[in-house]
């Protein structure tokens, strides 16, 4: 019996090994394989095993980090690190845990399940009429949030799905050596509206679980009903800076007499 193995090289040659088995014993044929060595592959498959196994048994760690740990200690300082790609094995981690998840809600009528959030994560769930808003933070962002004078808030909507509307974040810089300065967020809220009774709401609470508060300038885009929430709620904010970076002249105008 004779076995053909074929195999095309990115289009431009025909690889036709041909294997030899009389009896039970398998002898090579006389063609040699144009495909090069794929070398190293053993290692890469060692690497992807074990970032697909870590990033399952450690859910609330970042995949880009523990692909970065994997590298550092399974691929030798000699190899080139082009031969592993962090992205895609981050990426391609994630999708192995997504079974792992608890399903997106379709409606706000959910149900919580903690065991799926980081512990102490989650402060609280807001109701405002029919609308929810979470709002998560760490102990440790807390403890920064009182203690910063400035904050930076911010809203997007382009890493949330219906029927959340927005992730809104509040920001500050923050210096662990009193010279590397970085801006970093320290508070989360996973909003399902975005009218001034749900930002009023969210500051609401913080003013009423942090106390102390040392916060004297907040800066955002320039939104009304942001404005509105903060001068009325957040009453240790001594002065309001919108800073609009586009928008109409009538809004830039209004930002800079704030200042």
């Amino acid at each position: 019996m004779e076995l053909h193995i074929g195999g095309v090289q990115k289009g431009t040659a025909h690889s036709a090994k041909r294997v030899n088995q009389p009896g039970d014993r398998f002898t090579p044929g006389g063609n040699k394989h144009v495909c090069p060595l794929n070398r190293g592959i053993d290692l890469k498959t060692k690497v992807q095993v074990a970032c697909f196994k870590r990033a399952r048994e450690q859910p609330f760690t970042s995949a880009r980090r523990i692909v970065e740990e994997v590298v550092r200690e399974l691929v030798p300082i000699d190899r080139p690190m082009e031969q592993f790609d962090p992205e895609y094995l981050a990426r391609q981690a994630n999708r192995r845990r997504q079974n792992d998840r608890p399903r997106h809600p379709k409606n706000l009528n959910f149900e919580i399940i903690e065991s799926a959030i980081p512990y102490n994560f989650l402060l609280v769930d807001i109701e405002v009429q029919d609308r929810h808003h979470l709002i998560f933070a760490s102990n440790r962002q807390i403890r920064l949030l009182r203690n910063a004078r400035n904050w930076f808030v911010d809203a997007t909507f382009r890493v949330v799905r219906e029927p959340f509307y927005q992730l809104f974040s509040i920001h500050a810089f923050v210096s662990s050596d009193g010279q590397n300065v970085k801006q970093v967020p320290l508070l989360f809220a996973v909003m399902s509206g975005k009218r001034a009774c749900d930002y009023r709401a969210i500051y609401t609470w913080i003013q009423d679980n942090v106390p102390d508060l040392q916060v004297k300038l907040i800066t955002s885009d320039f939104e009304l009903a942001l404005w509105r929430a903060c001068t009325q709620f957040l009453e240790t904010v001594s002065k309001f800076v919108a800073v609009c970076f586009t928008g109409s002249k009538q809004c830039s105008e209004k930002s800079k007499s704030s200042v």
